[in-house]
């Protein structure tokens, strides 16, 4: 049917290329940024351009827009271009829908003629399938435009199927009155299409934070069974990697990748499951039938995660009577869903901390320490367990402000790799922040006078509303503090409104105890805190510490090691990962005698 919402959404979508200031052709926006066309339009040599121009005519002021080739097929005559500018108001895509039959039909069709620039409306039939993959049109004789030169690239629409069925491509030119053509169909332009759907789904997907376990959760169910590839390391590897993967169940698999993050099963943040799915709905996506098509593939990936160890090292800082000196403890959990704090079961001590336990340590030895305990880790789990290993470090109250944490999470091993021959002597291996997830905990917590006034009760009640099913996002989650927040008003909004489960901090707490926001955390039983332990001049943090924050609140320990990893290559003073803190707590995870701890 051609009615005038089709008409609209035709216009908002059509592109016209240009060769200088002459038309070359035309092309159609399919997703966010990417415009599909004819390679033809864009050149007549075998290698792309480095660039190219376009307008959308029928928006806009008719600036043009520079593109770059994403997607280079001249064989079948394919290409697909990256915008560099911004859309022009007005301008929306019009994804294709998968189309089958090319038998009979009318179409109608908007290009630009020779000494034509503001174009016209070629209408005829659809005769059917023709050799070289394409298919044979016909325009009416008695009425509009042939196709011709000035044609190629547009987008064909099928009056009776309601949509785009491929691109205009080529006519006969040894008979121009009987207006004979050939289009390039839906099922020729597949993989075109699916680059320009990456496109999108990547600009929706790295404007989040995204929980890694999430995204290999749902790359895993995506990947075509028995696959010997490794996963891709980063998020558009793997995203580019989806969209060379054939289809299962008629779906492909960057839709089937979008449908699961919108799932409980793979959590992330609520604004970005509801972009997710408006991104399926405006591809007319049956998202209950994809998830019908994909459960086998969930159920087993959820059974290969349950088997797959949750190990944590548990290392905790005790006062001694001399100052600056402090006595330590460690302990490993290969499994935390076997782990039983109360019965002493399921952790393996660490056999490297016996020579400190009785001999105190001043601080700046806490990283030489904790390497000490990985190693022994390294033979307590296989490698793939040690690269989901969590590491959480007790502290008392009083070292909570101070950069220890943070200094520890970034310290270097001294490995011997000389065995390595490519491993020159300047290669440092990488800190331990974006190795492991790395946590810094209150030692206070553990103490019995903190049982006797009920504050651990209280924690206990808190921990429960981190939920994964509840999904919820760390910016509504986390209450906004200052060192000067009223601490009584804080420590009541965090106990009358059990949804709120810490606190979100810009600044580091200066105060020791007065005015310190990190106490009213304590005594109402909170059990997480973010912070930055530094501000950036070049940085804009207040933006960036709500992109950090997207996420959900049980995925907040990951996607801190993300922004962790993100600034490594850079300087300390143009990333936030650099200087965040996180305080993390999970009653279930305390070592078991606690009396141990008392100071």
């Amino acid at each position: 049917m051609w009615t005038p919402e089709n008409e609209a959404k035709y216009k908002a979508a059509l592109a016209r290329f240009y060769h200088g200031s002459k038309i070359a052709g035309a092309g159609i926006l399919v997703s966010d940024r990417y415009v599909l066309t004819c390679a033809h339009v864009l050149t007549r040599a075998n290698t792309p351009p480095a660039e190219v121009g376009l307008d959308f005519p029928f928006q806009g002021d008719g600036q043009q827009l520079k593109g770059t080739v994403e997607y280079w097929e001249p064989e079948r005559d394919i290409a697909g271009v990256r915008l560099l500018d911004p859309l022009p108001p007005g301008t929306k895509p019009l994804p294709f829908r998968p189309s089958r039959n090319y038998t009979d039909g009318n179409f109608k069709v908007y290009g630009f003629p020779d000494k034509q620039p503001i174009g016209g409306w070629a209408l005829g039939r659809i005769i059917g399938d023709a050799t070289g993959n394409l298919v044979q049109i016909q325009g009416d004789t008695d009425q509009g435009y042939g196709i011709e030169p000035g044609f190629s690239g547009a987008p064909v629409w099928s009056v009776e199927f309601g949509g785009v069925i491929g691109l205009a491509r080529l006519r006969d030119k040894d008979r121009p009155d009987a207006k004979i053509a050939y289009l390039i169909p839906y099922r020729q332009l597949i993989d075109a299409l699916k680059g320009g759907e990456a496109i999108s789904l990547l600009a929706l997907l790295e404007g989040a934070a995204v929980p890694s376990e999430s995204v290999e959760g749902a790359y895993r169910v995506c990947r075509p069974e028995g696959a010997l590839q490794p996963v891709p390391e980063d998020l558009p590897s793997k995203v580019k990697a989806l969209a060379r993967m054939k289809d299962q169940g008629g779906y492909s698999a960057l839709v089937r990748f979008a449908v699961c993050l919108t799932l409980a099963e793979f959590p992330v943040a609520l604004p970005l499951k509801q972009q997710l799915r408006a991104w399926l709905k405006q591809r007319e996506i049956d998202t209950e039938a994809v998830e019908q098509a994909i459960a086998p593939q969930i159920q087993l990936e959820q059974a290969i995660t349950a088997n797959t160890a949750s190990p944590h090292l548990l290392i905790w800082l005790k006062t001694s009577d001399i100052k600056g000196v402090y006595s330590i403890g460690s302990l490993f959990i290969p499994d935390r869903t076997r782990y039983n704090w109360k019965k002493s079961e399921g952790f393996e001590p660490i056999p490297a901390i016996a020579p400190y336990e009785d001999t105190p340590i001043q601080l700046a030895q806490l990283p030489e320490v904790i390497q000490a305990c990985l190693a022994d880790c390294r033979g307590l789990c296989s490698s793939a367990e040690l690269a989901n290993l969590t590491i959480e470090l007790f502290l008392p109250f009083s070292l909570l402000k101070e950069s220890l944490e943070w200094a520890a999470a970034f310290a270097i091993g001294d490995e011997d790799d000389d065995d390595l021959e490519f491993l020159e002597d300047e290669d440092e291996p990488d800190p331990l922040a974006i190795l492991h997830r790395f946590v810094v905990r209150c030692s206070d917590r553990l103490l019995n006078a903190y049982e006797r006034k009920g504050f651990r009760a209280l924690w206990e009640q808190q921990w429960i509303q981190i939920d994964p099913n509840k999904q919820s996002p760390c910016c509504t989650a986390l209450l906004p503090a200052e060192d000067d927040t009223n601490l009584k008003e804080l420590k009541i909004e965090l106990l009358q409104n059990p949804e709120k489960v810490g606190i979100q901090l810009l600044k580091c707490p200066t105060q020791l105890a007065v005015g310190n926001p990190l106490k009213a955390v304590l005594t109402s039983g909170a059990p997480t805190a973010i912070w930055l332990r530094e501000s950036l001049s070049q940085v804009d943090c207040n933006t960036e510490f709500t992109t950090l924050l997207g996420c959900c609140v049980e995925g907040l320990p990951e996607s801190v090691r993300q922004a962790r990893r993100n600034a490594f290559p850079l300087a300390k003073d143009e990333h936030i990962g650099h200087h965040l803190s996180l305080v993390w707590e999970d009653p279930n995870l305390v070592p078991p005698d606690t009396d141990d701890l008392a100071s």
